[in-house]
């Protein structure tokens, strides 16, 4: 019966070839691999000992923040006016994951170690304040408000854990108007950019 069936295949040539050939058995499809548990993600670092802190050096620059531009025609009326966010100081702490405790307890420390009050809140907006344009020459104003940026760096170390810091915040908002052919004097260094970026024609 064997020799049967291979002269049968013989004779068939290649069309037999498929129906005479044993099929490979099925190879079982890989398992896909298991990715690894990723770590679980650190949590904030928070103290519950009074922390060891130590400060790098404070850094303060005046910036200004918003301004209003107006033009003043005759009869003093102000004939054009627009407010001009400049640029944007945001209070917080990068560098480190901490508990929002721990960073109100630095922003605290901060200031007794540098005997200036940093706030970490957001910075004023209210540009305007109770100037009255009816009392105005004809010209050009630009209302302007800024605030003294300060950022300070700081080491933490605390239940066996270790981190460093950068602190960003304010204080002392500095507001005022100046008519744009005055020349502020080189300390008013608000006014002077105020003056720079929006008195020119």
């Amino acid at each position: 019966m064997r020799r049967l069936l291979m002269s049968t295949c013989t004779a068939l040539g290649l069309l037999a070839l498929t129906a005479c050939t044993a099929a490979a058995p099925e190879t079982p499809a890989a398992t896909p691999a298991t990715p690894p548990a990723s770590a679980a993600a650190a949590a904030p670092l928070t103290c519950a000992q009074q922390p060891q802190l130590s400060w790098g050096e404070l850094r303060s620059e005046d910036v200004l923040t918003r301004t209003v531009v107006m033009t003043v025609g005759k009869g003093s009326q102000v004939t054009e006016s627009t407010t001009v966010d400049v640029t944007q100081v945001v209070p917080g702490v990068v560098g480190a994951d901490l508990a929002e405790d721990l960073k109100s307890y630095l922003y605290a420390q901060a200031g007794e170690h540098t005997g200036e009050i940093v706030d970490g809140g957001p910075t004023p907006t209210d540009v305007e304040g109770a100037w009255d344009p009816k009392l105005a020459t004809p010209g050009r104003y630009v209302q302007y408000l800024g605030v003294k940026k300060l950022t300070i760096s700081v080491s933490i170390a605390c239940d066996g854990r270790n981190a460093s810091a950068q602190l960003t915040g304010w204080r002392g908002s500095r507001a005022g108007i100046l008519e744009c052919t005055v020349t502020p004097s080189a300390t008013q260094v608000i006014a002077n950019e105020a003056k720079k970026r929006f008195c020119t024609a």
